[in-house]
C-alpha cells in the first residue's frame, strides 16, 4: 500500500512538472509576442516620422511662387466651403417653403426625375388594420388607381402576386380534384363509391372555412399551402375505410373494422400534434398555417369516424 501511495506521489510529481513546463513555454511564447509587437509598432512609428519628415522637407524645398500657390489654393478651398455653408444657414432663415432648385442634389434626384416628373408616395391613412390585410389593401390599390393607373410600388406588387398565386392555387386545385377523381373511378369503378370515399374531404374544407369565418381568418400565402396536405390526407383515409367497407360490408362500424379505425387515427393525430406545435409560434403566419392544418384534419378525422360509416351503411342497406 505505501509502495502505490509512493507511485501515486511520484506520477503526480511528474505531471506537475508537465504542467510547469507547459506554462513556461507558454510564457515564452507570450514573451516572444510580446516582443514582436514592440517591434512592428517602433517599426510603424519611425515609417510615420518619415513620412511627416519628408513632407515638411519638399514643403520647405519648394520656391516662394509655389508656396505662394499652395496657400492660394487652400484658401480658395477655404472660401468656397464657407460660402456654401453661409448660403445653407441663410436658406434654412429665410422664411417660407423651400422650392424645388432649392433641394440638395441627393433629395432633388430622389423625387424629381431628369425629365422633370416628380416622385409622388401616397400613403394610407392610419387604421386600426393593417395595409396588408387582403380587404384594406384592396380598397387602397384600387382607390389610387382611380386617380394614378400606372401607379406602382409595393403594395400594388403584393396585391397583384396574391392575385396571381390564388389563380394559380385554384387552378391547381381544380387539376387536382378532377385527377383525383378519375383515379377514384378507376379504383372504385363506381361514382358512388369514388363520391363517398372524397366525401370526408369535402366536409373538412366547408368546416375548417367555416371555422376561419367565424374567427375572422383570411387566407394567406402561408396556410394556403397546408390546403392540398388536407386534401391528400382526407383522400388517403376516405379510400381506406371505402376499401375496407368493401372487404367486408357488414363489419360494425362500416369501414373501420380490421383496425382501419385505428390506423387513421393514429395517422391523423400524430399529423394533428406535428402541426400543432406551431401553434406557439409569434409569427402570424405560421400560426394560421398550424390553426388550419389542425382544424382541417380534425373536422376530416370526425367525417372519416362518423360521417362516412353511417353513409356506408345506408348504402348496404340500399344494396341489399
Amino acid at each position: 500500500e505505501a509502495e502505490e501511495k509512493a507511485r501515486e506521489a511520484k506520477r503526480e510529481t511528474e505531471n506537475a512538472r508537465e504542467e510547469v513546463r507547459k506554462t513556461q513555454e507558454l510564457l515564452e511564447k507570450a514573451e516572444e509576442e510580446t516582443r514582436n509587437t514592440k517591434r512592428e509598432a517602433k517599426t510603424k512609428a519611425e515609417e510615420l516620422a518619415d513620412d511627416i519628415t519628408r513632407s515638411l522637407a519638399s514643403w520647405n524645398d519648394v520656391g516662394d511662387d509655389a508656396r505662394t500657390d499652395r496657400m492660394e489654393s487652400m484658401t480658395r478651398a477655404w472660401r468656397t466651403g464657407a460660402g456654401q455653408l453661409r448660403m445653407a444657414v441663410e436658406l434654412a432663415m429665410t422664411p417660407g417653403m423651400p422650392g424645388p432648385d432649392e433641394l440638395p442634389p441627393v433629395l432633388r434626384e430622389s423625387w424629381i426625375g431628369a425629365d422633370g416628373q416628380w416622385l409622388l408616395r401616397v400613403e394610407p391613412l392610419p387604421g386600426e388594420d393593417s395595409i396588408l390585410e387582403p380587404t384594406r389593401l384592396a380598397t387602397f390599390v384600387e382607390s389610387v388607381r382611380t386617380a394614378a393607373p400606372d401607379v406602382l410600388g409595393p403594395p400594388v406588387q403584393i396585391l397583384e402576386s396574391s392575385r396571381l398565386i390564388t389563380t394559380a392555387y385554384r387552378m391547381a386545385a381544380l387539376y387536382a380534384l378532377i385527377a383525383v377523381v378519375v383515379i377514384l373511378l378507376l379504383d372504385f369503378r363506381s361514382v358512388i363509391d369514388a363520391a363517398l370515399a372524397i366525401t370526408p374531404v369535402f366536409i373538412g374544407f366547408i368546416g375548417v372555412f367555416g371555422v376561419m369565418g367565424v374567427v375572422g381568418m383570411q387566407v394567406n400565402f402561408a396556410n394556403l399551402m397546408v390546403l392540398p396536405l388536407i386534401f391528400g390526407i382526407g383522400v388517403d383515409a376516405g379510400v381506406h375505410v371505402v376499401h375496407r367497407w368493401r372487404e367486408r360490408p357488414d363489419g360494425m362500424p362500416a369501414g373501420l373494422v380490421g383496425g382501419t379505425g385505428q390506423a387513421i387515427t393514429l395517422t391523423m393525430a400524430t399529423t394533428i400534434i406535428g402541426f400543432g406545435a406551431m401553434l406557439v409560434a409569434e409569427h402570424r403566419g405560421i400560426r394560421s398555417l398550424s390553426i388550419v392544418m389542425v382544424t382541417g384534419l380534425a373536422i376530416t378525422w370526425l367525417a372519416c369516424m362518423i360521417v362516412l360509416p353511417a353513409a356506408l351503411r345506408l348504402r348496404t342497406r340500399l344494396r341489399n
